[in-house]
């Protein structure tokens, strides 16, 4: 996979770095987390089934020694969404990944009144990014946004 062969060139080691990742249980979330734990990255996988979540946490952590934690959030649901950021507020992070994303699910309007795609694709994730972007300025963090036309 180019983004592994990408991050080992780039990148030693994420050994004591925590990785927080939205759409974590998906096919690039999946593999970006193996890539992540490969180089040795803490993983806060961040996903609305718990039980996929769970299950791909105890492979990451026995398969590569690291701390895995799961927290189920689903990204239509603004309220939902809030209390989250909070929770991540006292997690450790240092790098944020925004990799969940949807296009072709049934549309409907979600309770901040704007479109789902629109919710988890943008409002979502600007809203968590906003939120824990004082933070991550403390620890010289990063923010990475995945998006797709395919």
């Amino acid at each position: 996979m180019r983004v592994l062969k990408w991050l080992q060139l780039y990148t030693s080691t994420l050994k004591n770095k925590t990785v927080a990742i939205t759409g974590s249980t998906g096919g690039i979330g999946r593999q970006l987390c193996n890539c992540l734990a490969k180089l040795g990255a803490d993983l806060l996988l961040v996903d609305r089934n718990y039980e996929r979540s769970q299950n791909f946490a105890n492979h990451l952590s026995k398969t590569y020694d690291i701390t895995v934690k799961c927290i189920t959030c689903d990204l239509e649901n603004f309220s939902t969404v809030k209390a989250i950021t909070e929770k991540l507020k006292n997690e450790k992070i240092d790098i944020f990944i925004h990799n969940a994303g949807a296009y072709s699910i049934p549309r409907k309007i979600c309770d901040t009144g704007f479109d789902n795609v629109f919710q988890i694709n943008f409002l979502s994730p600007y809203y968590i990014i906003k939120q824990l972007l004082p933070q991550l300025k403390t620890v010289n963090g990063r923010v990475v946004v995945v998006g797709s036309i395919a």
